[in-house]
């Protein structure tokens, strides 16, 4: 049987080792918790939905900043529609 061994900070590691970088929609994703959706408690799915629906709001009232977050150079749009 194997045998369970804790390790000081093992927990605090990167999902994906092998991910230099986030993919633009995580960019997004962390972008909208840090200021807006972490730390706070929500009563059920309809305050949830409420928060992140402001959040987005406000993400798209910021000039710029959705096409700075998901901006990657070796990204380009595709011929196929």
């Amino acid at each position: 049987m194997a045998r369970r061994v804790g390790v000081a900070g093992a927990g605090h590691h990167h999902p994906f080792a092998f991910a230099t970088s986030l993919t633009p929609v995580e960019r997004v994703w962390l972008y909208l918790r840090e200021p807006y959706l972490s730390h706070r408690v929500l009563d059920n799915y309809e305050a949830v939905l409420e928060a992140v629906c402001r959040a987005w709001n406000r993400l798209l009232d910021e000039t710029g900043r959705l096409t700075t977050l998901t901006a990657y150079p070796y990204l380009t749009a595709s011929a196929n529609p």
